[in-house]
Parts: structure tokens; sequence; C-alpha cells
């Protein structure tokens, strides 16, 4: 199968684009970029202080993504997303959040029964979303396009083309029971007034039909009008509706002819009646005939100034407009602000346009297609004059929705991004974080297939000219433009791209053959160079670290040829080597080691077989013919074009192969001596779906692996090795094994955690907003004795929302806990986090002994006044916990059986000036009974008890009560 064929399916066929959640980061957590994983952004919502945008990717697969609004600027920013298998739905989707906020309701077709279908969403104090169930909406025979929810949150109305449904609503559980279905044609918006008394429904057949809501929340029709036949215009099909802030004025976006036989979009506005019923006023705002339609329009809830989108199809360009309104709403003057949307639109689908906006006060808020999924528009200017924000919130849009191919830059600084659906580069900045960086428009350029950075500002681009495949160098210029360098090469029919480590030598692949470019930088260009003969048909290419030898795979029909070649740079010559038939045979792909002695076979076997990972060196005649080692690999997978990719880090520490069948990765640790390999770890589910263009590489230090996963849109990036110098980062364990990191959530913001210096290898703190009022306490232990397992044990004390993230810097496997804002964090006691004991095994937990008496001492003094004592309690065997000799004025620790591994985080915080006592807060990794005593040294009585039974995972103690401050007061927090 033809590398071209599958190529294309990728694009026309598999791109149906997804991306992780939050809670699915990828193993180790470093750096994933994940955006909104779709292109068609249908419909929004807001709730809290969290933006929701719904829409669809390829072949109407749904998804929906979280923004988090800055509560100062309103700018968004992305946070996790839920793609169609989560979420359960495809095809045609709207979205209504709920009044209380509490949940959201996304329409769309079932996945596993084919049926219209609603997905009840549940909103957690973080913004985050947890799916109640999927309701199938008897009365609908397809999915709904508009809903709406009453002002009493006692009744969901759906509407889909010719059917409308009413469903009682349990506001304190969400889910929906069938009350009515009702005959009406709903084409445009569903709009419920905002007194809750009538609903209005744009259509096409009627174009508008009005019903009263009685008191059951059942529907009533009672007027229709069949055709709007006023100002020279004759409206059969309302596209969209919206109200005025006081409620008013009903405005109808409509199409239809002109006297003149012109088609045209416009907006009607309309008086509403004491009965709901509607009287025509004015003509306001729309576009008048030629190629320029409205999409949508949108109200100001604070000044009333309507919002319109448009879209001229001849040049493919978005406009957004601002009217003011006069005489209370019912005419609209001059245009205050216009402005270009910065997306390009691909194609729309029977009037379902891809608009969605929302205003918010001074925000408003604009669905995309194609580009960035969402804009975002200042509206605080006179007159609600139209203002785009430049945001961080909207750069971190990445384009990995619909990205094709990507390249990493030699000093692994930069990443380009190709997204050729809406004609675009992007850039983002890589120093242990992704950062977005910009995102470029190409311009005519043709079809991106592979791009390539050959250095930080330049790169090499394949794509589709009008008859065939073309190259050419670009750059990327510091207005934040493309800018095309030197001559473009036909290059027949290329479909890949392949550069030696120096990003001087470029081989590109084709069903014809391969052509080979030099890139020199002092002079800007790209010069062909000659090529032996005999490579004819596609494959691909492998060059050594130094550059100085060069596999190049030919593959057509007839033939399947490894070719060898020497580089020598001073002639930029290549010098075929010898042959070796076996070296080819059933081979996939190749690595050659550092040192260019080994070369690494990855082989599998034309019918179902495990793969098979040879190490090989030179024979006596040259050939790469003698196997020094062959290794099995687990799992065994079915054969297909390129099943598996090998990846070598250029220090020769690590290798990695991708299975892509299987979606799992094999990582090996190399021997530098001889060249072998062991197997470290095997991961599961690391690409979303099995991708022929999926693609691992490691960056320059060979401490981070790159994963590039085009099912489930997004680059994540598998990092070793823990920073001690990091102020976010803890190595805990075995060495500094065990990175911890601490993401911390609050109503009114973000942050990261950083951790406390502090003399332990086992156990480590974390601030999150003071240095001396520690927060969590974090273990990783080695339970390798007990059950084959390092263990991972943290207590927070704090309702505070959090992700802890424990990353093994070995394999990449990763463990993330989360704690939801508002709850009082529990202790994390699991036992069972991480199968990858060495053997013989260490110290183990059983061994565990009470401390001597040569042991710290066991009364901890907090602000010079507060004693603090624990007693613990381990199956038959007692003792008094021990001070850690290591403390702030506020906060301190006790460890039961080892002093490093510490077990009980304690707090004595000043609340006077806010409820008049001294509060205590107390966090215990682990589930052995304690006993924990407060006394007041000043003001005296008898202490405060806290209790843990043993078994039991200690929750975190939070007793802002604690006690009385009139007994004296020391100073502040």
């Amino acid at each position: 199968m033809r590398r071209e064929i599958l190529r294309r399916s990728f694009v026309y066929s598999f791109f149906l684009l997804t991306a992780l959640p939050t809670a699915a980061a990828p193993r180790t957590g470093a750096g994933l970029l994940a955006d909104a994983p779709f292109v068609r952004s249908k419909t929004m919502a807001l709730a809290g202080g969290d933006l929701y945008l719904a829409g669809e990717g390829y072949y109407s697969a749904a998804a929906l993504a979280t923004y988090h609004l800055d509560p100062q600027t309103g700018i968004p920013s992305f946070a996790s997303s839920l793609d169609w298998q989560q979420l359960g739905v495809l095809d045609r989707i709207s979205l209504v959040a709920s009044p209380d906020q509490s949940f959201l309701y996304l329409s769309g077709l079932s996945v596993a029964a084919g049926q219209p279908s609603i997905v009840i969403l549940r909103r957690q104090g973080n913004g985050e979303l947890i799916k109640v169930e999927l309701f199938g909406t008897p009365g609908l025979t397809v999915p709904a396009e508009h809903m709406a929810i009453s002002p009493d949150g006692r009744h969901l109305y759906a509407g889909a083309f010719s059917e409308l449904a009413v469903y009682e609503r349990d506001t304190a559980t969400g889910r929906l029971t069938l009350r009515q279905t009702i005959d009406s044609p709903i084409f445009g918006r569903l709009l419920l007034t905002q007194d809750g008394a009538t609903v209005y429904a744009g259509g096409r057949g009627p174009a508008l039909r009005s019903y009263r809501r009685e008191a059951n929340g059942s529907l009533t029709a009672f007027s229709e009008l069949d055709r709007i036949t006023a100002f020279g215009l004759r409206v059969d099909t309302v596209l969209d509706l919206a109200q005025s802030p006081d409620g008013r004025y009903l405005y109808v976006l409509g199409y239809g002819l002109s006297d003149s036989g012109v088609d045209e979009t416009a907006t009607l506005v309309f008086e509403i009646l004491a009965d709901g019923g509607l009287a025509l006023r004015s003509r306001g705002p729309g576009t008048g005939g030629g190629t320029e339609f409205a999409l949508g329009i949108e109200v100001n809830p604070r000044n009333g100034t309507l919002y319109m989108a448009s879209w001229d199809a001849e040049d493919n360009s978005a406009r957004l407009a601002a009217f003011p309104p006069k005489d209370g709403g019912k005419d609209f003057f001059g245009l205050a602000n216009s402005a270009a949307a910065a997306y390009t639109a691909l194609e729309f689908d029977d009037f379902l346009f891809p608009s969605a906006a929302l205003a918010s006060g001074d925000r408003l808020y604009l669905g995309n297609f194609g580009g960035r999924p969402l804009d975002s528009w200042s509206t605080a200017g006179e007159a609600g004059a139209l203002a785009q924000a430049a945001s961080p919130g909207l750069d971190a849009y990445s384009g990995l929705a619909e990205m094709l191919d990507y390249s990493v830059s030699p000093a692994g600084s930069r990443i380009l991004v190709a997204t050729p659906l809406s004609g675009r580069i992007t850039t983002l900045t890589w120093d242990g974080e992704a950062r977005f960086e910009s995102s470029r428009p190409l311009g005519n350029l043709p079809f991106l297939e592979r791009v390539v950075l050959l250095d930080e500002s330049r790169f090499a681009a394949l794509f589709r000219g009008t008859f065939e495949a073309e190259l050419q160098l670009f750059e990327l210029t510091p207005q934040g433009g493309v800018r095309p360098l030197g001559e473009r090469f036909a290059t027949g029919d290329g479909v890949d791209l392949w550069t030696s480590p120096d990003r001087r030598q470029i081989f590109v692949s084709g069903y014809d053959g391969f052509l080979r470019f030099e890139y020199r930088p002092g002079e800007v260009r790209l010069v062909q160079r000659d090529l032996p003969a005999a490579t004819s048909g596609d494959g691909l290419v492998r060059f050594s670290a130094d550059g100085r030898q060069v596999l190049v795979v030919s593959e057509s029909e007839a033939q399947f040829r490894t070719q060898p070649y020497g580089y020598d740079p001073a002639s930029g010559q290549l010098v075929a080597e010898p042959e070796d038939a076996e070296l080819g045979a059933e081979a996939i792909d190749y690595a050659f080691s550092p040192d260019g002695h080994e070369l690494y076979v990855l082989k599998a076997s034309l019918q179902p077989a495990p793969m098979r990972l040879q190490v090989r060196r030179r024979g006596p005649l040259g050939s790469w013919s003698v196997v020094m080692q062959e290794i099995v690999l687990p799992p065994a997978t079915t054969s297909f074009y390129r099943p598996a990719q090998l990846a070598l880090d250029a220090s020769g520490r690590r290798l990695a192969v991708l299975a892509k069948t299987d979606r799992g990765l094999s990582l090996f640790e190399r021997d530098p001596s001889d060249g072998s390999l062991r197997l470290a770890e095997t991961l599961e589910g690391v690409l979303k779906r099995p991708e022929d263009s999926a693609e691992i590489a490691f960056g320059p230090g060979g401490n981070e692996l790159w994963i590039f996963d085009p099912s489930a849109s997004r680059i994540s990036v598998s990092r070793w090795g823990c920073d001690p110098a990091s102020p976010a980062e803890l190595c805990l364990g075995d060495g500094g094994r065990f990175r911890t990191e601490i993401d911390w959530t609050t109503a009114g913001g973000r942050g990261a955690a950083e951790r406390v210096i502090a003399p332990a290898t086992d156990s480590g703190l974390f601030y999150f907003f003071d240095p001396n009022n520690w927060e969590m306490l974090v273990k990783v232990l080695d339970g390798c004795g007990i059950n084959d397992r390092y263990w991972v044990y943290a207590a927070a004390t704090t309702d505070v929302g959090y992700a802890l993230r424990v990353v093994d810097t070995v394999s990449g496997q990763a463990k993330v806990y989360r704690n939801p804002l508002g709850t009082t964090s529990p202790a994390i006691t699991d036992g069972d986090a991480f199968a990858l004991c060495p053997a013989p095994a260490a110290e183990t937990a059983a061994e565990r002994l009470p401390a001597g008496d040569g042991a710290d001492p066991t009364t901890l003094l907090l602000r010079d006044r507060f004693e603090l004592e624990v007693a613990w309690s381990f199956g038959s065997q007692t003792g008094p916990a021990r001070v850690v000799p290591f403390g702030s004025a506020d906060s301190g620790l006790f460890y039961f059986f080892s002093d490093d591994n510490w077990e009980m985080l304690v707090k004595v915080l000043d609340g006077c000036a806010i409820n008049g006592h001294y509060w205590l807060l107390a966090a215990a990794t682990t589930d052995v009974g304690y006993t924990l005593e407060l006394r007041d040294l000043v003001a005296g009585g008898a202490p405060k008890v806290y209790r843990n039974p043993q078994g039991q995972a200690a929750p975190a103690i939070i007793d802002i009560g604690a006690l009385e401050c009139a007994g004296g007061r020391d100073a502040g927090i």
C-alpha cells in the first residue's frame, strides 16, 4: 500500500479531531499542547467565570472545550476539552447552560445508539465538567439544533427542523423527562423571552412562529408568519433571533428576495406586545445583495448594541459590525465599527452557519470556522465600538485541531505546526513548557504536505502545487508573516521530507524516486544535488548522528531495497556501500547509534506476528550483516504499512519504539559499551487511535520524547529527569526519581505550587500562596518488598482545588490526583501507584519501627504559644510522633517511623481579625490511627483533641474555631 494513499486517507478520512481533557494528560504531563478539538465552532454558553465552546470536527465529530475567563479582563484561556468519544455524541449540536449555572446540556447524535440525545453535564466549582448521563430525546427524530431553558430552570425547550420538544427538568439532578412535543419548523434560533412568557421559533415555512408558555411549562401556538413582506424585502427564512435588553423588541435576522430579485439578509425590528404578539416597527442592519450574507446577530445586554457577523463568499472573509440603538432599540444608526474576523471559511452546511456569538457586558466572544476556534472582542468603546482583544488566552490556541505536520528546531526551542486547512503556520516556543508564539497566514501557498525547520526562523515546506508537489524555502518574518525565499523546485509526486541532523541535507521521497537538496544558510537558498541511481519508489531516509552515514530505503510495488551510503561533507557526494538483502527484509525502520558502530533495525512480518528489534554491526565485507541482539517486542502487532517507528536519542542512552497499531510505546535503556538494549517499560494507549502519520522524536538533550498524534490533535512531550533547582518541582524517592508538581485553583485564579526547601529524600512540601504557610505534604515510598509497587502518599491542609502530578522520570509513567475546589482535601494513600520495582527490593514499609530514645522531640511549638503532640497507633503498636527538625513560625511536621518519611503537616494560623479565633489546619499522609492534641500556653485550659481511627485515610483537619483569641494574640498571619 502506498504512502500517498494512506496520507490522503489520513487527511480526508481519519481526521476526526479529538483532544484529551485535562484529566487525561499525557503520561509525563510535561508540555501537553491541547486546544478545542474542532474547526467548526457552533455554539457556546457562559457559566460562572467560564466559557464553554461546542463545535464539530470533520465528519460531525462533536467536541466541547472549556475556557476560563480572566475575572478582570474577560480574556479566555483554554483549560480542557471533551471529545466525541467522551461525550458520546456526533452530528449537529447545540449547547445551553442552566440558569443556576450548575448544568450544561449538549445535543447531538448518540454514537452508540445512533439516536438524537442530550448529554447532561454537571459543572464543578473549578469549571470542569462531569458527565451525568446521555439522555435519549423522546419527541425528536434528529438532534436538537437549538435549546433554551426557562428562567426558573424547570423546563428545557429543544427544537430541530420540524419538531419542538418540551422537557421537565429536575433542578437538583439535572435530569430530563418529556412533557410535550409539537410539530414546528425550527430553522433559526429558538428564543425564550427574558420573562419566560413567550417562545419564538425562527424557521422556514412558516418563517416565524410564536408560542405562549403555560404555567406548567407546556407551549401553546398562537401566531405565525409564513412570510414577512416589508421594506422592499420578502423574508421566507429566519436565521437568527435576539431580544433588546429591556425586553421590548425582538430582532429577527431574515433571508429572502428584495423587490429587485436579489438575495439579501436583513434585521427586522418587532415590538413585543403585552400578549406576546409582534408589531413590525423598522428594518435594521443587514447585507444587501452581492456576495455578502449575514450569519448571526447578538445584542449587548448592557447598552443594547446589535452585533452582526457576516461572510463574503467572494473572498471567504468574515466581518463583524456593531450597530448602536436609538429610540430604545426601535431603530439603529450608522456602522459604529467593523473588522475582519481572523479566519477563512471553508464551506457551509445548508445554512447551518458557523458563527456563534455571545455578548457579556463589555466583551463579545465569536466562534470561528477554521483558524482560531474563538475570538474575543472588547465592546467597551463608545457606542459599543469593537476592538479585537489580543490576549494570551486567544494566543493559547495552537492550531492542533487541524495539524498535518510539525517540526522542532535544531535547538529545540521552537515548534512549527502546519495547519493547512485554515491556511496558517503556527509557531510555539519550548523552554520546558510549550507557549504559543504566533499564527501566521500562508496567503496563496498551496496545500502543505510536510514542513521542517532548518534553523530558528527558516523552514522548508513540501506542498501540493497545481500538478505536482513542490519544495521551497520560507522564512518567519519579525512582523508575523511568512516570506518565500529562493527558487521553488518541482518534485514530481513527492510525499515526504527528510533532513540530516545538521539540517543541511534534504531528501524528498516520492513514487517516482528521491531528490536531494542542500540548504546553504549563507546564501539563504536550496540547491538541488545529484542522487545515485536505483532509488526509485517511495521510502524513508535515515542518517547517523554525524550525518556521514545514510540509509535510503526505496519501496515500490516491484522491489524493496535498503541502500547504505557514506557521505563526504567536503565534496557533498554520496558513496554507495555494500548492500545486504537480509538487512532490508521485513524492516520497517532504522536508527544509527551515535558513534555509528551499531544499526538498530525494527522488523515486522508480513503476517500478524510480534515485531522484532535487532542490533546489527558491520561484517567483514562492510555490510551490516552481523546481528548482535534480537528482541521480540511486546505487544504483538498486525502488519500494515509502517506500523511502527524507531527513535534513538542523540546521546544514545534511550531508544523508543512506537507501535502505531497497538498504540503502545516501548522504552529501552541502551548500554553504550556494547550497544545492547534492555526493555525498561512498555506504555499502552500513547496514541488516541492507530495512526500512520503519528511520529516520535527525542529532544536535543535526550531527556524529552516528543509524540506527534494527529488522531488526538496534540503534541505531547515526555520528559525524563527532575530538576532540583526548579521551584515548581520536588524530586522524591529512589534518588529523586519521581518528579512531583501541583497546579492549584481558587475562585479568583490559578497557579503553580512551589516547593519548600526541606531536608528529606522521600517526603516534600509545597506552598500555594505564602512560603511560611505550607499547604501540602507529598511522599513517594518504596513498597517493593510489600506489593512490588512504589507508593504515593499526600495530604493537604486546604479546600483549594488542585491537581497533583507524580511522574516517574525513568519510564515516563505518571499519576494525577485531583481535589475539586471547595472540597476539604482527603488524604491520598495510593499503595498501587507505580509497578516499577527493581530486584532486589530496597528497605520496605514492613520494616517500619518506632523511633528510638535518641530521636527528635515529641512536642511541636508554633507561634511561640501553641504546643502540639501526636500519638499514633499501628496494629498493636503505639507511640509518640516525633517532630521533624525543620519548620516555620506557623507550620511544622511530624514523623511516625522514619525521619525521612514525614506523616503529618500541621499549621496554626491567626484568624483573630476574621472570626476571633486561631485556626488549626492539619493533614496526614496515612491511614495509621492517631490523636492530635493542641494546647494554648497563654490562655491555658483543656487541649483541643482531634482523632483519626486506624485503617481510615486521614481527612484534612480545617478547624477555623480551634481556640479563642481572648487569651492573647500574637502577630498576624
